[in-house]
């Protein structure tokens, strides 16, 4: 609604439901010397009764009013309540290859209630300075949220057998009864900023960017079953900075370079002794490039970067399912170090009439305190390319298209006997449309082309594997009035 010429307020609500059977909360095992398992993609070791309900709800509201020049203020706030509600059996365990087996583990059920607050209030423009004119944004944000967490588990029942990999049964364990709640946490959250961004020009082929956040974070969570206040974690006044040069080299080409300094808390993360660990700080620095070829019609862009973090949250594998009460059920422990650095080019354009194409490739190098690589998490080489067409005279209503996302090997050392690894791949994808007429256009997408079978995310040998997905195939009609 324009209340006025210079000032609109814009009111939003969304529900959102989701309703899954034969939910899991954990992915595929690997046998205990960390290979994969041979079965078949569609293979689910959950519970037949497995359930996950949710539901979201949220209001919010925006004011927006501009004042004379540029200068314009927001103010955005909003409220949302998610409940979510869980009744899981649960498999985890790592497979020894001789016998085909893994294990139940107690039936669990969670609920979930949410409440979130949020205000954000910001204002932005120009201003004029030695003669020239800048930018700048300052602002400020609250939020809040209230989550109580109820859970209660169930014993595998005596005598029930381990799951057979290759013959599960979804209905192996009878459906329980959920019990009283036996945990109840209340999770308190507070977050508070003072943020600002500028860009000042220095010259006209010279920009500096310069900006930052002061951060305020709690976190208190209470046992409201006993009354005791088991987790009161804050920080105050944590300033993260950020800094960025460009220079124009000529009106098509430009050099850059930024740093930025990062801040997370973890205070959702325990060790095994029960101390909260210590938020994750770090740095970010990238040096690049970016221009155009050809009258615009090809972009290029080149950087270098790394990222250095302490602190950062690992699950602690001695103490694995020892810590109840934290979303994972994992002890966690600080790593002193980790390190990510590499560089990414990316060219795209139009490199004939009707003729599209882009091909990106980035190599990363991950180390953790040790100085081992943790290319498990991100593997070393990523290649992406697509390409579309349109086909020429007669054929001109009809496009074309295709494209590729490749990256290499990895491998993640879990333990002395377990070695996790992945080969190469690369999912081909293709698609092709055709436009009926001004107003109708039907496409159709067939991704993963070759159906390769990979797995998407690669977890542990007790589980966290997910497989890539198949072959999909989609026919899809637009239409405009």
């Amino acid at each position: 609604m324009d209340l006025s010429r210079d000032t609109t307020l814009t009111v939003g609500v969304r529900h959102q439901e989701t309703n899954i059977d034969g939910y899991a909360i954990y992915g595929l095992p690997r046998f205990n010397n960390g290979m994969a398992l041979d079965v078949p993609r569609s293979t689910n070791f959950t519970q037949g009764w497995n359930r996950h309900e949710a539901s979201v709800d949220e209001i919010f509201t925006e004011f927006e009013h501009r004042f004379a020049g540029d200068w314009k203020a927001k103010l955005t706030a909003t409220y949302g309540k998610t409940s979510i509600y869980q009744k899981l059996g649960r498999i985890r365990g790592a497979v020894n290859p001789a016998v085909g087996t893994t294990a139940f583990e107690p039936s669990y059920f969670m609920n979930r209630e949410i409440p979130t607050y949020g205000i954000d209030a910001n204002a932005s423009g120009s201003f004029k300075a030695w003669g020239r004119t800048h930018q700048a944004m300052f602002g400020a944000n609250w939020s809040k949220s209230d989550e109580l967490v109820r859970s209660a588990t169930v014993a595998v029942p005596p005598g029930t057998s381990p799951v057979d990999i290759y013959n599960p049964n979804p209905w192996a364990i009878a459906e329980p009864t959920q019990p009283a709640w036996a945990s109840q946490l209340l999770n308190k959250e507070e977050r508070i900023g003072l943020y600002g961004s500028t860009r000042w020009e220095l010259a006209d082929d010279l920009h500096l960017l310069l900006g930052g956040r002061f951060s305020w974070f709690s976190y208190q969570s209470k046992n409201v079953l006993t009354g005791a206040l088991t987790n009161d974690y804050k920080q105050n006044a944590e300033f993260t900075p950020y800094a960025g040069l460009v220079y124009d080299l000529t009106k098509q080409w430009s050099l850059y370079t930024s740093y930025a300094d990062t801040f997370e808390p973890q205070s959702r993360y325990a060790t095994a002794s029960g101390n909260l660990l210590k938020p994750a700080v770090g740095s970010n620095i990238e040096v690049g490039m970016k221009g155009e070829l050809y009258d615009g019609r090809l972009n290029v862009a080149m950087s270098v970067f790394r990222a250095k973090k302490k602190n950062v949250a690992i699950v602690d594998q001695d103490n694995l399912g020892a810590c109840p009460g934290i979303s994972t059920n994992n002890c966690y422990r600080n790593s002193s170090f980790r390190d990510s650095r590499g560089f990414d080019i990316e060219v795209g354009g139009q490199l004939a009439t009707g003729w599209q194409a882009t091909v990106g490739y980035t190599r990363l190098t991950n180390e953790d305190e040790t100085g081992q690589s943790t290319a498990w998490e991100t593997p070393k080489h990523l290649l992406r390319a697509s390409t579309t067409y349109r086909l020429p005279g007669e054929w001109q209503k009809w496009t074309i298209g295709g494209g590729v996302a490749a990256q290499s090997d990895y491998r993640y050392q879990e333990s002395s006997t377990a070695l996790i690894t992945q080969g190469g791949y690369a999912v081909w994808n293709t698609f092709g449309s055709y436009k009926i007429n001004d107003k109708w256009t039907g496409s159709l997408n067939v991704d993963n082309l070759f159906d390769k079978r990979y797995y998407s995310v690669v977890g542990g040998t007790r589980n966290g594997g997910y497989f890539g997905t198949p072959r999909s195939v989609m026919l899809t009609m637009r239409g405009s009035f």
